[in-house]
């Protein structure tokens, strides 16, 4: 006889295969004509492998590639320190109600909102470039990082909240001398995957007109000059590799190993 749990659990697989199936064919999957999809890639990629990489556009990439890394590391730093207070208020273990509510409905708005269309929204006040790509994936990150920050700052130990608040400590206080020092390297961890995560939010920035690598890449593709497309892709690809090697390496060097449980 088959349990009660293990009808639930078929009923369950049973209807994500229907939402899986009804979402494709809403989008029309099949009816697509794949054999000539195929057809059409094959051919795409025979016109974007490169014959051979001009020196003077590897150049171009390169500056481009350094655009984008100062794009994702400026915004990541601006980020963080503007985050780091809100996170404070907006956690339900250091705000007031009121406060933590509204400050979360505005955070939540800023991450809600794709770093593209800030990007959008900065090209208009500023004009194209580097700077507006900056200020959006900022502008991104510090609703990202918020809400990051806040949930590992209410996973903090309450008793010591509690024991602090009794002494008659302020909640700023304790946050900034008790809760934010014992997450320091949890803090740090957040921070350094959310820097690995917007060296590729600025090259989405770039392709509006954001500057680094991305608008290299729009350039080449409006002239539909896929081979130029495919080299920066690929200098993109060991950037990404590289930056996300670096990223472990600095977590293995200055953050500890998460300790075993024993069974």
């Amino acid at each position: 006889m088959v349990s009660r749990t293990r009808l639930r659990e078929q009923a369950t697989l049973a209807a994500l295969a229907a939402l899986v199936l009804a979402a494709l064919w809403h989008v029309r999957f099949f009816e697509a004509n794949w054999p000539r999809a195929f057809h059409n890639l094959w051919r795409f990629l025979g016109d974007a492998t490169p014959e051979a990489i001009d020196p003077d556009f590897a150049a171009a990439v390169g500056v481009a590639l350094l655009e984008t890394l100062e794009i994702a590391f400026l915004g990541t730093v601006l980020a963080a320190v503007v985050a780091l207070p809100l996170s404070v208020f907006a956690s339900r273990t250091f705000g007031g109600p009121a406060a933590s509510l509204a400050l979360r409905g505005v955070l939540s708005f800023l991450r809600t909102v794709p770093s593209f269309v800030w990007a959008i929204v900065f090209i208009a006040m500023v004009g194209l470039g580097p700077l507006p790509g900056a200020l959006a994936v900022t502008l991104y990150s510090i609703g990202y990082l918020s809400k990051l920050y806040t949930e590992i700052l209410e996973g903090v130990n309450p008793e010591i909240v509690e024991a602090l608040s009794a002494a008659g400590v302020s909640r700023w206080r304790i946050a900034q001398h008790a809760a934010i020092p014992e997450s320091t390297h949890l803090l740090l961890s957040q921070t350094l995957f959310v820097f690995e995560y917007n060296v590729r939010a600025s090259t989405i920035v770039g392709l509006v007109g954001g500057g680094g690598i991305g608008f290299l890449m729009a350039r080449a593709f409006d002239l539909y000059r896929y081979d130029l497309l495919m080299v920066a892709l690929l200098f993109l690809l060991v950037l990404v590799v590289a930056v996300e090697f670096l990223g472990g390496r600095l977590r293995k060097t200055y953050l500890p190993e998460p300790v075993a449980v024993p069974a």
